[in-house]
């Protein structure tokens, strides 16, 4: 059955108009068994029986959703930021609850215009079974639990932060969401609040990971793929046996199970996918660039404009370099790249003296500097992996659709580009999702590029080392790193480096903003904004009611959530103080200094995600310190997002006449409120 997904009317009144047909079939029901003709076999009685019997039940389920409803749909309109409809947990669970219902009304519609066919009536009966005593009454346990949050949390967060008080409940309600009770929404009906493309695409990832565990109990390839083939077929034929098996295989304990199914985009011929659907681009190159100081030591630091602006060619032997012989152009107050050279071998320096006399005059700075934090400064970082490591690299792929002048090509010989239209003044820097554990910058490729294609600038994905075996904060760590590389030799990459928009999914959301925050304590020009594609804010396991969510997504159940964020965090159940100390883990946590110098934020939002609150929660935060710099808008799919380069084009644009802090701090002008 289809479902209407652009019903104009609210859950409310699908509510009200179900429990009308309702209470209407049980009155047909009823003088059904006045008249003597109701009941010509017994099997007609045996279902006319087991039919009402559904009815009585989703009866039962629709007082409970009566009383329950308005709280939630208080709890929804309490945390609104944007201005379309609201978009948090609570809102999510009135979406899926008017789905549910939405098909339990169709069903009875049905069985209203072909009551007297007993063909139908079995298969409404069933149908109702499913979605009503099965879906619905699990549901309501959940928007129960969700009832009683949005009564325990603050209106100004929409997390709950329990006291010793509230640890009972929290206990009760961790342990609600980890149940098997919720095994029935990963059979047949997996994804059935989604539009009918995505739930396919749903149940087929479902589908693929259940059949990938059944494989994978075999140590030869032959059998794993027979197991695995078999079994496609067999919950292709039964899938409503999928849901326990699906259970059993997302927890968190099969973490290594769950990077080798999602791993599969890259180590087998999906990875040609992108590639071959995809636009073609003259530029994608694969390349290991060195972690060395002397790649970084040119970073042009916080205060300045635009790279090509900033460059002052000399000849000079190095004992001669001082302020006279400098031309008459060049501005000790501004960042200058100095070319130099020194016995025909070029090299790059930085007079980066003054950087002590203009920002740490500021107190603010200084506190930037003094945030706890795990993740070194990074030259300190550097300095230990050059000493851990023989030859330490970190892996980046470019795409552009054009070859540009002076893109490297050869990460050994350090080759570029002789040909080629001019460097664009625009680079976009990607850090790809995949819960911190999985994936890369080619299984991410298919949306790549369209955006290099349709932005026409070059786009610097990085395949940063992922966890259980490099856990935080290694990957904020090479993003930074491949962030001050692009600053230092920005016609590598094919650009100027006028203006740098920084782009993450999920994961990858959480490490573009801690490059972001990075770029403050440590003096680093910052980017000219930031993209955050449904990212990951708080990595613990907080409660919220997105995140209650976990207990019935297709992609991320509560056991891969929890999973994913004990690899990445390094600490068993991710609940830590060391979490809310340290903003480059949960930037969420971040001082309020710091978000008001954050360049431009556009946060991109799932309405079904269950790491929507972390957005909401975010944004709450920036709105409550009346900061501009920031909006929100909402996209179901990954796959929806061509739109990009209207976001993107903004990014890359200057904010005309913004006066907001990120241009104080990028002008060197910032004042301490204190």
């Amino acid at each position: 059955m289809e479902l209407d997904e652009d019903d104009p009317r609210t859950t409310h009144e699908v509510l009200a108009l179900v429990k009308f047909l309702v209470v209407e079939i049980q009155s047909d029901l009823a003088d059904e068994k006045l008249s003597c003709n109701a009941f010509p076999s017994q099997e007609f009685q045996k279902q006319s029986f087991e039919f009402e019997s559904a009815v009585e039940n989703t009866l039962s389920a629709l007082h409970v959703i009566d009383i329950e409803l308005p709280t939630i749909s208080r709890a929804a309109r309490s945390y609104h930021v944007g201005e379309f409809s609201p978009l948090n947990g609570y809102h999510a669970l009135m979406v899926i609850l008017k789905a549910n219902l939405l098909i339990i009304k169709d069903n009875l519609l049905i069985y209203q215009r072909s009551k007297k066919q007993q063909a139908d009536r079995g298969k409404i009966t069933q149908s109702l079974k499913e979605y009503a005593m099965e879906l619905l009454h699990a549901f309501i346990r959940i928007l129960g639990k969700a009832g009683e949050l949005s009564q325990r949390t603050d209106s100004s967060d929409i997390f709950f932060h329990p006291t010793e008080e509230d640890e009972p409940f929290r206990k009760a309600l961790m342990s609600e969401v980890e149940s098997s009770a919720f095994e029935c929404f990963y059979g047949k009906h997996l994804g059935f609040y989604h539009h009918a493309p995505i739930k396919s695409l749903l149940q087929n990832i479902a589908r693929a990971m259940v059949s990938f565990s059944h494989g994978n109990q075999y140590v030869s390839s032959a059998a794993s793929f027979a197991s695995s083939l078999a079994s496609w077929f067999h919950y292709g034929y039964r899938p409503d046996l999928m849901g326990k098996k699906f259970m059993s295989s997302a927890k968190a304990e099969n973490m290594s199970f769950i990077k080798s199914f999602w791993n599969l985009l890259d180590t087998t011929m999906a990875r040609h996918y992108g590639a071959l659907v995809g636009p073609t681009l003259e530029v994608n190159d694969l390349l290991q660039i060195a972690i060395c100081e002397a790649l970084v030591e040119a970073t042009i630091p916080a205060f300045g404009d635009a790279l090509d602006d900033m460059i002052a060619t000399i000849d000079l032997e190095e004992d001669e370099i001082s302020l006279e012989n400098f031309p008459e152009s060049f501005n000790p107050r501004s960042p200058q790249k100095i070319i130099t050279n020194d016995d025909e071998d070029d090299f790059i320096r930085v007079d980066t003296s003054y950087i002590s006399e203009t920002i740490r005059d500021h107190s603010m700075q200084q506190r930037f500097e003094k945030i706890p934090t795990l993740c070194q400064p990074c030259d300190e970082w550097m300095l230990n992996m050059m000493t851990d490591y023989e030859d330490p690299r970190i892996q980046i792929r470019i795409l552009s659709a054009r070859a540009r002048f002076g893109q490297i090509y050869d990460d050994h010989s350090q080759a570029t580009r002789t040909r080629g239209v001019e460097p664009s003044p625009f680079v976009i820097l990607h850090c790809h999702g995949g819960g911190f554990v999985s994936q890369s910058s080619q299984s991410h490729e298919i949306y790549l590029r369209q955006w290099a294609k349709s932005l026409d600038c070059p786009i610097v994905s990085v395949d940063y080392s992922t966890a259980p075996e490099h856990p935080y904060p290694r990957a904020v760590q090479e993003c930074f790193y491949v962030y001050k590389w692009i600053l230092c030799h920005p016609e590598q990459v094919g650009t100027t480096g006028k203006r740098i928009c920084l782009v993450g999914d999920s994961a990858g959301g959480n490490l573009v903003l801690a490059v972001a925050l990075k770029c403050l304590m440590e003096g680093v020009r910052p980017p000219s904004a930031v993209v955050l594609i449904y990212p990951a804010l708080k990595l613990e396991q907080a409660i919220s009611p997105s995140r209650l969510l976990s207990a019935f997504d297709p992609l991320l159940p509560e056991g891969i959530l929890r999973g994913c964020l004990e690899a990445y965090t390094d600490i068993p159940g991710s609940d830590n103080q060391l979490i809310r100390n340290d903003p480059l883990l949960s930037p969420i946590y971040a001082p309020d200094d710091m978000l008001k110098c954050l360049p431009p934020l556009h946060f991109i939002a799932a309405g079904l995600d269950p790491l929507l609150d972390d957005t909401v929660a975010f944004t709450m935060r920036l709105k409550k310190l009346q900061t501009s710099n920031f909006n929100l808008t909402d996209a179901a799919w990954l796959s929806q997002l061509s739109s990009l380069k209207q976001i993107c084009d903004r990014c890359l644009q200057p904010l005309p006449g913004s006066t907001t802090r990120y241009n104080n701090w990028c002008n060197g002008t910032i004042v301490d409120d204190a």
